[in-house]
């Protein structure tokens, strides 16, 4: 499951870039980008976290949730100005189009018992499993 995750939010990035190619370098705005990213990858199945089995029933069931956010700190900038390292999306319910900080992760993680590591993608279009300790040596801001 925490492979299958890694791939969601590598396909998530992948939409995320798809679209700034195709808007001058521009990642979506931060209300935007759940949706940006059903058009660029055209399922709903992505923003499910085989890790949530709950989410993953709902959205099945087709509401519109996501197990995943955009790092606040890049929505709407330029990918191509971003440090490669910078995180741009992790695992974290923050629902459709939720955008959040490294702190709402860390407050994520440490109410689930079951969670111990979540993935997370990279500007450079990079995706890995990290657990607490490695999330609070990641590069947030751009």
């Amino acid at each position: 499951n925490a492979i299958k995750s890694v791939s969601n939010v590598k396909q998530l990035t992948s939409g995320l870039k798809g679209y700034a190619n195709d808007n001058r370098g521009q990642l979506p705005p931060s209300n935007q980008w759940c949706d940006v990213v059903l058009r660029e990858n055209g399922t709903v199945r992505i923003f499910a976290s085989p890790q949530d089995p709950q989410m993953t029933t709902q959205i099945k069931s087709g509401q519109r949730l996501s197990s995943y956010a955009l790092n606040y700190a890049v929505a709407g900038r330029n990918i191509n100005s971003l440090n490669p390292t910078t995180v741009l999306v992790f695992e974290c319910p923050l629902g459709w189009n939720g955008v959040g900080t490294p702190q709402q992760l860390v407050q994520y993680l440490q109410s689930r018992t079951t969670v111990r590591n979540v993935a997370v993608s990279f500007a450079d279009g990079s995706a890995r499993q990290c657990n607490l300790q490695m999330l609070q040596q990641l590069r947030w801001t751009p």
